[in-house]
């Protein structure tokens, strides 16, 4: 699992905020869930960005995955 962040007034491009194996899936989970957090499952994309680091921005290249997950994201809190 691989977490990101992205503001768009002060953020150039999403920044890897956590990664987690499958150990530790449920606590970040439960985590999340605890703070609010929406979860959108893209196996590709964390498979890809498990390979960076934490503070790490996103290259240009997995933008078109990030901006479908962040189209979702969006999407469900307007409804």
């Amino acid at each position: 699992m691989v977490g990101f962040k992205y503001k768009k007034d002060s953020m150039s491009a999403p920044v890897i905020t956590f990664i987690c194996m499958r150990h530790e899936m449920l606590m970040a989970k439960n985590l999340s869930f605890s703070f609010g957090k929406n979860i959108y499952y893209n196996s590709m994309l964390s498979a890809v960005a498990y390979g960076y680091g934490v503070g790490h921005f996103i290259p240009e290249k997995l933008y078109p995955e990030i901006a479908t997950l962040y189209a979702k994201f969006f999407k469900s809190e307007s409804t």
